[in-house]
């Protein structure tokens, strides 16, 4: 149950202030200060600084470049339902954006079997772990958390006034960062809104309550309320300008971890999304021709995995599952359907009576991280002690990568080695930085890589041709005797043939 102990309640609900009727732009001025209003966004896009008045009919948008302007806005619509408006692809902070409503929390609380202070604190320590990975010297009392919870919902917003990122694309991928280190339940998108997935969008500022609509079922006439206004949790004593995401004069750092590092950016594009893939690309500004590569190759690597996966589990005798592929909700959760009663080897591990681990419809999961694996059952984790880990078998296949290395085909032989093509721009130095990039390659892209770059002369003694590039992008050939690639290695999809 939500408590004031653990969840701020907002105050009765009051009515929403009068609609102003709509009226052309126009530049309101407040001793000195002045902001901009306008019907659209667009009427406002010059300016630094944007806000948007919810609580008038139709809403408001309102623009100015000052300190001043803002204090204006706030000053003149107390009371308001006002939101910080974020478009372009300017400077801004990190934040989190966290709605559990009662409903949904009463659902996995029993098995969570945490309370929601609980839930609170796990959200804050993802957050700062977040922030010290990608910059080691944050300060932790610049984070901030505003609530606008109640007795239904759980509205948290956490950010900082410690660190900025680059763009809006930073934040969304901050954003994903922090969703991985909550438990699976935790992770849905209508609980940590990934709102910055997108060109522009706005955030509620602080002291600034919610409007609802109550449309009467008589007369069908529309009324609003104000709800939940947002209230500082930490620091009490700050300013609005510490819980805005791009307010004035804000000279903290400009952070651009590699840990952030995503596709280019581009606010004038339309996202694009790859239906059945893991795969949204965001206003990117990627060619048609990477797009192909980047869908064939997941299609590849997924039904690989898929298929290391049940490999896994029938060499851990862990049967009558069907294995699903992971969702765009949980990319490194595989689901295991009953469809056959079993016996499960963690229940019957666990169970001390040897009477409860055979399986008729109880449902399982394998959680890879990084490159391992590791098969959780749904009743294990429900009858484990509270405050104990959930129990787990890591799933291992004893053969080294050699072996599976040697089950696969050899590719075929070109009938032209792609090395003397010289239309092909693909050289030596592109092969090694396959090696040290952090990306992983299908065997199909390796052997291609190789084939482009590197060959075997074999004469009287045997010598290695390597494609290079010299400093005008020019083509040239270097001989080496001994082929010395000790220092490198490069990561290959596992258990396939792609």
């Amino acid at each position: 149950m939500y408590t004031q102990e653990n969840i701020d309640h907002a105050p009765a609900e009051s009515e929403a202030p009068p609609s102003r009727p709509e009226s052309p732009e126009i530049v309101e001025e407040n001793n000195g200060a002045f902001y901009h209003r306008g019907a659209k966004a667009v009427s406002i896009a010059k300016y630094k600084y944007k806000i948007r008045d919810d609580s008038v009919k139709p809403r408001q948008f309102l623009g100015t470049d000052t300190e001043d302007g803002i204090e204006a806005i706030l000053s003149e619509r107390q009371g308001h339902s006002l939101h910080e408006f974020i478009d372009g692809d300017d400077l801004l902070r990190p934040f989190i954006d966290f709605d559990l409503s009662r409903e949904k929390f009463d659902k996995i609380k029993p098995k969570l079997k945490l309370t929601a202070k609980e839930i609170r604190d796990l959200l804050y320590r993802a957050f700062k772990e977040v922030c010290l990975e990608i910059y080691p010297d944050w300060n932790r009392k610049t984070l901030t958390i505003a609530s606008s919870s109640d007795e239904k919902k759980m509205s948290l917003h956490i950010s900082t006034f410690g660190l900025r990122l680059k763009n809006i694309a930073k934040v969304a991928v901050f954003t994903e960062l922090v969703r991985k280190k909550l438990p699976i339940d935790l992770q849905e998108k209508d609980i940590v809104d990934n709102i910055a997935n997108k060109s522009s969008f706005s955030l509620r500022m602080l002291n600034t309550p919610k409007v609802i609509e109550i449309k009467c079922n008589e007369s069908g006439k529309k009324s609003y309320k104000h709800i939940r206004p947002k209230r500082a949790i930490f620091p009490k004593d700050s300013s609005v300008f510490d819980f805005m995401l791009r307010p004035p004069n804000d000279e903290t750092p400009v952070i651009d971890s590699p840990i952030l590092n995503s596709l280019k950016s581009d606010v004038n594009n339309s996202p694009i999304s790859i239906p059945g893939l893991n795969i949204n690309i965001e206003n990117s500004s990627i060619s048609v021709s990477e797009l192909i590569r980047i869908c064939n190759n997941s299609i590849e690597s997924s039904e690989t995995e898929l298929q290391l996966v049940k490999e896994l589990l029938e060499h851990a005798n862990i049967s009558g599952y069907e294995v699903s592929y992971p969702t765009e909700n949980y990319p490194n959760t595989f689901y295991l359907k009953h469809i056959t009663p079993s016996n499960c080897p963690l229940c019957k591990r666990e169970d001390k009576e040897q009477n409860d681990h055979i399986h008729e419809n109880d449902n399982a999961y394998v959680i890879r991280n990084k490159k391992s694996y590791s098969f959780y059952c749904y009743r294990a984790n429900d009858k484990r002690d509270l405050g104990t880990r959930k129990p787990s078998i890591k799933l291992t296949i004893n053969e080294s990568a050699k072996d599976r290395e040697n089950k696969f085909s050899i590719p075929p032989k070109l009938e032209k080695s792609r090395i003397s093509d010289l239309n092909d721009n693909f050289v030596w130095g592109n092969l090694l930085d396959m090696c040290i990039s952090e990306q992983r390659y299908t065997r199909k892209e390796v052997y291609k890589a190789i084939q482009a770059t590197v060959a075997c002369v074999q004469t009287t003694s045997r010598l290695w041709l390597f494609k290079m590039e010299d400093s005008d992008n020019g083509l040239y050939f270097d001989i080496a005797s001994k082929l010395d690639l000790a220092n490198y290695k490069i990561s290959i999809t596992e258990h396939g043939e792609n």
